[in-house]
């Protein structure tokens, strides 16, 4: 092994350290810092070989965060996920682990708080204000399905 390896490994490692990554993240970081395309998949084989690099605990963790703070919905994430070359099978392993009722509940949140900001109430709202609604829900990565179903549910006034 020469200095340059060295170098990277132990740069990619403090990278990783610092908060859960993806191969593709530390690939590009590496690719960014100048390292050799040879010494950056053995050093990606080594962080995996030490636990710095594991894909699947980065899709949870990333799942959990979006969800959790960004309130994002499921196929918000599997989309970014995607992005970072992470294998279908991780990101539906990772999707599973959000509960179902809290999923639902934030979703439902989401969408009364909107409804606040287009200073209305449930009942009075017009197709235009629904669609507005649906829409911001969609871009957020929330199912049609539970859109529709949580808008009709707390339009009826059975909002939780």
């Amino acid at each position: 092994m020469n200095k340059d390896y060295d170098y990277y490994v132990n740069k990619a490692a403090t990278y990783c350290a610092k908060g859960e990554r993806c191969i593709y993240d530390v690939r590009e970081n590496l690719k960014k810092s100048g390292a050799d395309n040879n010494d950056i998949e053995s050093i990606i084989e080594y962080l995996q070989e030490e636990n710095y690099l594991n894909e699947q605990r980065y899709a949870i963790a990333y799942t959990k965060d979006k969800y959790r703070f960004d309130k994002w919905g499921r196929i918000k994430i599997s989309y970014q996920l995607s992005g970072k070359r992470i294998a279908s099978s991780v990101i539906q392993r990772a999707l599973e682990e959000i509960d179902e009722e809290e999923y639902y509940s934030n979703l439902k949140n989401i969408i009364v708080s909107k409804i606040k900001d287009l200073k209305t109430t449930a009942p009075e709202l017009d197709i235009n204000e629904e669609a507005k609604i649906y829409r911001f829900c969609s871009s957020r990565g929330f199912e049609s399905n539970l859109i529709s179903r949580a808008l009709k549910e707390i339009k009826k006034g059975e909002n939780d």
